[in-house]
């Protein structure tokens, strides 16, 4: 992949960011592979050489890498590296803490990634689920723990919602999957099944792979900022305007906030142009 500086960024800085990454064997996967949506994962190395980023988008990766450094010096950070087979293909993975029986794993996120999934996002829980796989044999993992760094936490909000992190660091404990060989042999063979087949014959993204965030009717009374009551359907909505004309409706439109925003090979999917 070609790493752009549109916004000049000093160069040590945008040497760090551009490290040169080695090309990925077809039968390989890395546990964060197989935690992306299929789709992504196959467009993604068949067009890495023409794919283009800029460094600026790759700015919280590099501070994540500098996180890891810290704890690498001064704390109980292993990054060591495990391997398995599965159904012809070699999962890999690099977990960040193992202690006897826990693995812990650290992520710098923003402060809504915590709030919209206070319980940890699906991937993360399928990452370090993956990686008590990949240990068994080895470890007898009974803890999976999850450190966020919150990068963009604000402290008046901290001070005023009671929802909102006190701290920039949250610590989740994950839930073991007891069915995460299935999931990974599913995984697997999604990933066999759609290889070889045409860019428009991949299978498409599903809904929360999307990150699909539906319309939605914001019920509105005038004279007030604030939505009385939000709807997820416009009927819903319109109930409440039958005895008040003092109230209207304003929709709010869904999205798919991966493909919009988040997606590397958003401007060559086909879905994404689609759905959009």
């Amino acid at each position: 992949m070609k790493i752009t500086n549109k916004y000049s960024l000093p160069e040590e800085i945008f040497r760090a960011i551009n490290e040169e990454e080695t090309k990925r064997d077809p039968n390989r996967l890395s546990a964060t592979e197989l935690c992306i949506p299929t789709r992504m994962l196959i467009l993604k190395r068949r067009y890495d050489e023409q794919l283009e980023e800029d460094a600026s988008e790759r700015l919280w990766r590099l501070f994540g890498k500098m996180i890891h450094k810290v704890l690498e010096e001064y704390g109980e950070l292993t990054e060591q590296k495990v391997t398995r087979e599965i159904d012809g293909i070699t999962i890999s993975g690099v977990m960040d803490v193992i202690r006897e029986t826990q693995v812990d794993d650290y992520k710098v996120t923003s402060v809504w990634s915590y709030l919209f999934d206070p319980e940890g996002k699906q991937e993360w829980i399928e990452q370090l689920n993956i990686y008590r796989w990949l240990l068994q044999g080895i470890f007898n993992i009974k803890e999976l723990k999850i450190h966020l760094i919150l990068r963009d936490w604000m402290k008046s909000k901290a001070e005023t919602d009671e929802e909102y992190p006190k701290i920039p660091f949250i610590t989740l404990d994950l839930p073991i999957m007891d069915n995460i060989e299935e999931i990974i042999k599913q995984k697997v063979k999604k990933y066999l099944d759609n290889r070889e087949k045409g860019d428009n014959d991949i299978e498409m993204c599903s809904d929360e792979e999307r990150w699909r965030r539906p319309t939605i009717y914001a019920v509105m009374k005038k004279g007030r900022q604030r939505a009385v009551k939000l709807c997820n359907t416009k009927e819903d909505a319109e109930e409440m305007l039958k005895n008040d004309k003092n109230y209207y409706i304003e929709a709010r439109p869904g999205m798919d906030i991966r493909c919009e925003r988040y997606c590397i090979v958003r401007d060559i999917c086909k879905q994404k142009r689609e759905v959009i």
